[in-house]
């Protein structure tokens, strides 16, 4: 009988390749930050966490899926970290003063899960996605937290995986 089983790190990757390959990503990054996204994926020892020279990034860790043959749904659970960099510039919007670095984190979050939920380049889009930030670390260092979690009914008595 085959369940529904799939592997952390190779799920880890795929969903790392699927954002940093994302043309919407690529642009917002180009456009924004000149600079490339990079994407890491695991876990971290503190000499390797990234700092503001690697900005753009996203960190997926904390992986975790709950599967079996007593469940109707697999839940597959992971936190994204969106690190960017800005000189901490005002901008007024109608009036309203925010920091250029806050408005754009939001933004990139917003547009990070419009492509996990577009139905064109993703298969399973997301059950539910909490995002929080983005938050100072240091002066120019920001990072924005979004937890994610994709459902996937059960597969019994097939050869079928599905895949996030």
């Amino acid at each position: 009988m085959a369940l529904q089983n799939l592997d952390i790190s190779d799920t880890l990757i795929s969903l790392g390749n699927f954002l940093k390959n994302d043309t919407a990503i690529q642009e917002f990054c180009g456009d924004h930050f000149n600079e490339p996204l990079k994407i890491y994926v695991g876990d971290f020892a503190r000499k390797t966490i990234p700092t503001s020279a690697d900005c753009p990034y996203i960190v997926i860790t904390d992986f975790a899926k709950k599967e079996g043959q007593n469940i109707e749904f697999c839940d597959y659970k992971a936190v994204l970290f969106v690190g960017l960099s800005s000189d901490e510039t005002l901008v007024s919007v109608d009036d309203v003063l925010m920091l250029d670095v806050y408005d754009l984190g939001a933004k990139f979050m917003t547009l990070i899960e419009d492509v996990f939920n577009d139905k064109t380049k993703r298969n399973r889009p997301l059950s539910r996605c909490e995002t929080s930030g983005p938050y100072p670390l240091d002066v120019k260092h920001w990072v924005g937290r979004m937890d994610l979690t994709w459902r996937i009914y059960q597969t019994l008595g097939t050869t079928y995986q599905e895949e996030l």
